[in-house]
């Protein structure tokens, strides 16, 4: 699909799935830290162990001196970390009993309003990573 960028983009935090049962940047670097992975490479474990920043480090890796081996093996951890979120929220369900009830419909009805229209290109950034809102 070809088209110009909305002219509405919307950025969140981390904060903003939490509510979905989501994750924080700090559950986050847990996960890619704790992945198989990561933990076979003693590099990666000390960058890790040394930094909380988990783009910084994924920066460093993909950008640095690093074998091919330590960079699929930082992309994969990343991936399955966002997969393992993105699960959580899109398997969400409202209950009365939930910590955070949401109003998700309100929710919706909010993101929609980043959709991009015709052929423009709507954008949503949670965290880290975006969404294509068409």
């Amino acid at each position: 699909m070809k088209g110009e960028f909305a002219r509405n983009i919307l950025f969140t935090g981390a904060g903003f799935t939490k509510n979905f049962g989501g994750l924080l940047a700090k559950e986050i670097w847990s996960k890619i830290f704790n992945n198989s992975c990561i933990q076979k490479h003693t590099r990666l474990k000390e960058l890790f162990l040394n930094e909380y920043d988990y783009e910084s480090i994924y920066n460093q890796i993909i950008n640095g001196n690093y074998t091919n081996a330590e960079k699929d093996s930082i992309n994969t951890s990343i991936f399955e970390s966002y997969r393992i979120l993105d699960e959580i929220v899109t398997q969400w369900t409202f209950t009365h009993t939930a910590p955070n009830p949401v109003n998700i419909y309100g929710v919706n009805n909010f993101i929609e309003r980043f959709a991009g229209h015709g052929y423009e290109i709507g954008l949503l950034f949670i965290g880290s990573f975006y969404y294509q809102i068409i």
